[in-house]
């Protein structure tokens, strides 16, 4: 009785042993890397309209998002936001706006 014990045991803790979590952790996602549509769209209004608006703060958010991620690119976009800001032509902020949205 007692081998049969120790066999039915030694059975057990092997089948336990079998069974782990096969499971491999998930893949990461990089969140840090912001869709650049987002800007995109922004400017295309401003490309549309010669006008930043309101939304200068809102785009310049974004823009930090993308220098997280790729500085140049988003050092170049804020630079370009900078003179966008500044300007009083509509026509110069169109064709700026459209510059901008190449880069991305």
């Amino acid at each position: 009785m007692r081998a049969w014990f120790g066999v039915v045991a030694l059975v057990g803790l092997m089948c336990v042993a079998g069974c782990g979590s096969g499971a491999s952790a998930p893949d990461t996602v990089d969140v840090t890397k912001v869709a650049p549509s987002s800007v995109k769209v922004m400017l295309e209004e401003v490309a549309q309209s010669g006008e930043l608006g309101s939304g200068s703060e809102s785009l310049r958010s974004e823009i930090e998002k993308i220098k997280a991620s790729d500085e140049a690119k988003g050092k170049a976009l804020l630079s370009d936001l900078d003179r966008l800001q500044k300007m009083s032509e509509p026509d110069e902020a169109k064709a700026l706006a459209k510059k901008m949205i190449e880069k991305l």
